[in-house]
C-alpha cells in the first residue's frame, strides 16, 4: 500500500541524486527530481510495470527528458473552442464548447523547443492504432501549449506504459 509506495519513491528519488540528474533540472520539477516526477505521474495507474522508469529513461526520449532545461508535468488547462469545429451542424460560429485537460509532460529542450509527452495504459499498442485514437487529443494539447505559452510544440509523443514503446502522433 501505501508505505510500498513511499519506500519506492524514494528509492527511486535516491537514485535521481545518485545520478546527478538534480543538477540538470533546476527548479523544474521541485527538488529537480525527474525520477519521482515520473514515478508520481505513471506509477500509481501502472502497478504492474515496476521497470516504467528505468525502461522510459534508458530510452531515447527518456534521455532527452532527462536532458531538458526545463519542464512541466500534471499542466492543466483550459479553453472555448469554436463548436462548429466539432459539430458542423451547429450554425451559430459564435458558439463555444469548453475544453479541459491535463497534459502529462511538457518539456523543453536546450534548444528551446517543446516536446510533450503523453502516458498511456493501453493493451493495444499498434501504432497505427495508437496515432488514430490519440491524434485530437494531442492535437487539442498542442495547441493549448502554443496558445498558452506562446510557441510551438517540435515533436508530440506517446508513452506505451504496457509494454515500453514510444509512438510518435
Amino acid at each position: 500500500g501505501a508505505w510500498r509506495n513511499s519506500t519506492e519513491a524514494s528509492k527511486v528519488q535516491y537514485k535521481a541524486r545518485k545520478t546527478g540528474i538534480c543538477t540538470r533540472m533546476g527548479k523544474q520539477p521541485p527538488n529537480g527530481l525527474i525520477f519521482s516526477v515520473l514515478y508520481n505521474s505513471i506509477m500509481p495507474c501502472c502497478n504492474f510495470m515496476r521497470s516504467s522508469p528505468q525502461r522510459f529513461f534508458s530510452s531515447s526520449l527518456g534521455q532527452r527528458m532527462r536532458n531538458a532545461s526545463r519542464l512541466w508535468r500534471e499542466m492543466p488547462f483550459s479553453r472555448m473552442l469554436p463548436a462548429r469545429r466539432f459539430y458542423p451542424a451547429v450554425e451559430d460560429t459564435a458558439e463555444k464548447i469548453f475544453s479541459q485537460g491535463i497534459i502529462d509532460v511538457l518539456f523543453e529542450e536546450a534548444d528551446g523547443q517543446l516536446v510533450l509527452l503523453d502516458y498511456k495504459t493501453d493493451r493495444d499498442t499498434r501504432p497505427a492504432r495508437i496515432q488514430e485514437r490519440y491524434h485530437l487529443q494531442l492535437e487539442l494539447y498542442s495547441e493549448a501549449v502554443e496558445a498558452l505559452m506562446g510557441k510551438r510544440i517540435k515533436e508530440r509523443y506517446l508513452y506505451m506504459l504496457h509494454d515500453g514503446s514510444v509512438v510518435e502522433v
